[in-house]
């Protein structure tokens, strides 16, 4: 979500709000990486994998074998987020979240739970 927000005040070209916010959200631990969430959000998708390899974080993880995915059919996404070119990207962030995402998953597995117990949850 801080990364969705960086991203909002970058694409509304509040740069000097992007920039504190930044240097504030930067101070908090596990953010080291704020520009390069937040660059998924505003770079286009076909620039992401070349400036992921550039900064050195791949889509597929070293620690995954890629030429067996890429032999199946599998390719790695680039952008899992927002891709249009709205300036409101918490806003997409947030529906995708709740009407995509987190909330279909949570209510699954809280679905499956009271049916394993027989138990009515409403």
């Amino acid at each position: 979500m801080v990364a969705a927000r960086l991203a909002s005040l970058l694409r509304q070209g509040r740069l000097v709000d992007a920039a504190r916010f930044a240097a504030r959200a930067s101070r908090h631990p596990g953010r080291g990486s704020l520009a390069l969430w937040a660059g998924e959000f505003v770079v286009p998708p076909m620039l992401q994998a070349p400036l992921r390899a550039l900064v050195g974080q791949e889509l597929v993880p070293r620690w995954l074998n890629a030429g067996w995915f890429a032999a199946h059919g599998v390719h790695g996404q680039p952008s899992k987020y927002a891709s249009s070119a709205s300036s409101e990207v918490l806003r997409e962030q947030v529906h995708r979240l709740l009407t995509r995402t987190n909330l279909p998953m949570l209510l699954r597995y809280e679905d499956r739970n009271s049916m394993a117990h027989s138990i009515e949850s409403r």
